[in-house]
C-alpha cells in the first residue's frame, strides 16, 4: 500500500511487491474465475471512482492516507449524506453499500423513467398525483438504510404487479371511451363493471403470489438477512394493498374513458398527501406500546390511503355510471 502512487494499481508495482494471490492470477492462471486475488488501488482524487461493490474494502486505497477506505467513504462514493446510519454487522453495512445503487444514478434513472412514463401516460396531472406516493420512502429513509433497502424490495415488488391491474384500468379507458362514442352506453356500463372484476381478479392472484413466494422474490433482490427480514414483512402489507390498489386504478382507467381525470386528480392528492402521508407520518414515529411504527407504520398509513382513494374513485365512478344509465 506504502509504495502505491495515486491511481497505481497492484500491476504497476514492482512484481516482487506483489501479492502472492496477485501473483499467482497474473502468472500461473490468469483465466481463473472467482476466489481471491489482491487488486489494489489507490484511488485518484480527481477522477471518477470505480463501481463500489461489496468486496472493495480490501481493494480500494485510500488517495492520501496508507489505509483501505471506511464503510462510511464508500458510503460517500455511492451519494449517500453522512448522517445515514447504516445498521448491522460489519459485513452487512459492506453489502448494504456495495449493492446499493448510487444516489446520482438513480436519480438520472427515476428522472428518465419519468420523461418516459410522461409521454405514455400524458395525463400529466393523474401521473403527478399518483407519483407522490413515492414520498413514502423519504420518511422511512430516517428509520436507516436497512429499513429503507427492504421497503425498496418490498414498493418495488408491488409496482411490478400492480401493473397487471393498470393495464386493465388502461385498457378500460380505450374500451369504455370507444363505446361512449359509439352512443353504446349499456355496453359501455358492462365494460366498466367487468374491467372492476378482472382487476380484483388480478388483486387476489397478487395476493397469493406474495404470500406463497415472498421469500424467493426477494432473494432475487438481496442476500442480506436483515433487509430480507423486513422486506418479508412489508411484503404482507404490499399483498393487502393489492385490493385497494385494483380498485382504485381500474376505476381511474373507466373516468378516463368519461373524459374525467381532473376529479380523480383530486382523489389521488386527497388520498395521499392529506391522508395517506400524515396518517403513516404520524404511526412511523409513534412511540405508543402495540402500535406499528416506522417501516410498519408508514405501510399501514399507505394502505389507508389507497383505500380511501378506492372509495372516492369508486364512488366518482359510480355516479359516471348513473348518468349513462338516464340515457339507454
Amino acid at each position: 500500500i506504502n509504495a502505491l502512487g495515486i491511481g497505481q494499481k497492484m500491476q504497476d508495482l514492482p512484481e516482487e511487491l506483489w501479492h502472492k494471490s496477485f501473483r499467482y492470477y497474473v502468472k500461473i492462471d490468469p483465466k481463473r474465475k472467482g476466489g481471491p486475488n489482491l487488486r489494489l488501488i489507490r484511488l485518484d482524487p480527481n477522477e471518477p471512482s470505480l463501481t463500489v461493490t461489496g468486496y472493495i474494502f480490501n481493494k480500494f486505497v485510500h488517495p492520501y492516507e496508507n489505509r483501505f477506505i471506511t464503510p462510511r467513504e464508500a458510503a460517500r462514493l455511492q451519494g449517500f449524506p453522512d448522517d445515514l446510519e447504516f445498521k448491522g454487522t460489519l459485513t452487512s453495512v459492506q453489502r448494504q453499500i456495495g449493492d446499493a445503487v448510487p444516489v446520482e444514478l438513480g436519480t438520472a434513472v427515476f428522472r428518465s423513467l419519468l420523461n418516459v412514463l410522461t409521454i405514455l401516460w400524458p395525463d400529466e396531472k393523474q401521473h403527478k398525483a399518483l407519483s407522490l406516493f413515492s414520498g413514502a420512502a423519504l420518511i422511512i429513509s430516517f428509520f436507516g438504510a436497512t429499513a429503507l433497502a427492504a421497503h425498496t424490495i418490498a414498493i418495488n415488488l408491488a409496482g411490478l404487479f400492480f401493473m397487471l391491474p393498470l393495464s386493465i384500468g388502461l385498457a378500460s379507458a380505450i374500451r369504455v371511451g370507444n363505446l361512449i362514442g359509439e352512443k353504446n352506453f349499456a355496453r359501455a356500463n358492462y365494460a366498466a363493471n367487468f374491467t372492476t372484476r378482472t382487476s380484483l381478479l388480478f388483486a387476489f392472484f397478487n395476493i397469493f403470489v406474495f404470500l406463497t413466494f415472498g421469500s424467493t422474490l426477494i432473494g432475487f433482490y438481496t442476500n442480506t438477512p436483515e433487509v430480507a427480514e423486513i422486506a418479508l414483512g412489508l411484503l404482507v402489507y404490499a399483498a393487502i394493498f393489492q385490493i385497494p390498489d385494483a380498485l382504485s386504478f381500474s376505476a381511474i382507467g373507466t373516468l378516463r374513458g368519461h373524459k374525467d381525470t381532473f376529479a380523480t386528480m383530486l382523489n389521488l392528492v386527497i388520498s395521499f398527501w392529506f391522508f395517506a402521508i400524515p396518517v403513516g407520518v404520524f404511526l412511523a414515529f409513534n412511540e405508543y406500546t402495540g402500535i406499528p411504527n416506522e417501516a410498519d407504520g408508514m405501510w399501514i398509513g399507505m394502505i389507508a390511503g389507497l383505500s380511501l382513494s378506492a372509495i372516492l374513485n369508486l364512488r366518482r365512478l359510480k355516479q359516471k355510471k348513473d348518468e349513462l344509465k338516464k340515457l339507454f
